[in-house]
């Protein structure tokens, strides 16, 4: 005898073997693999349907809905605070290019030359003192006062409102805040 056919006379057996075992199902057998289908007589009705109700549906919307709102929430008080350190390290940075045109030229820019005298060429900077716009991170420019009224010159930026007075996102970021320990 071949081994193919020992091989199939095996198969034969086990699928004979199994369609005894298993009276509620009806046995389709290929060359290489035995399936079982379940008939539609034996089939046990289920008390309840195993699709979500519209109700349940709507529960995990609403969930959903209130997680995201909190998380919102929270994202947007970090949007916040970063804004206001950008707009701080950028007073910070415009400080000290203010105190090097300061060494330059014996005096700071007066309030008709403002900002836009440090990123004018001079021989000692080729590319000027600061490069680039020079706007708050709401994108309004930084307001130069000269003389200022807490130091030499002063600078700010007056928040996301763009007007004077504020609190939270809306309140001022200042250079005299900046020079504080």
């Amino acid at each position: 005898m071949m081994k193919a056919e020992c091989g199939m006379r095996n198969a034969e057996w086990k699928t004979q073997k199994l369609a005894r075992q298993s009276s509620r199902s009806v046995v389709r057998v290929s060359r290489w693999n035995v399936r079982f289908i379940q008939h539609s007589a034996f089939s046990i009705p289920h008390s309840r349907p195993s699709a979500f109700t519209l109700v349940e549906l709507m529960v995990v919307v609403v969930i959903l809905g209130i997680l995201a709102t909190i998380v919102t929430i929270s994202v947007n008080d970090y949007l916040v605070k970063g804004k206001q350190t950008a707009a701080q390290s950028e007073i910070a940075r415009i400080v000290e290019a203010l105190n090097l045109f300061y060494l330059d030229h014996d005096r700071y820019p007066d309030n008709d030359e403002g900002l836009e005298a440090l990123k004018k060429v001079t021989p000692q900077h080729p590319q000027g003192i600061l490069q680039g716009d020079l706007l708050d991170p709401w994108g309004k420019p930084y307001v130069y006062l000269y003389p200022g009224i807490h130091g030499a010159f002063d600078v700010l930026s007056f928040g996301a409102d763009g007007q004077e007075g504020g609190i939270g996102a809306d309140r001022e970021i200042t250079s005299w805040d900046e020079q504080k320990p």
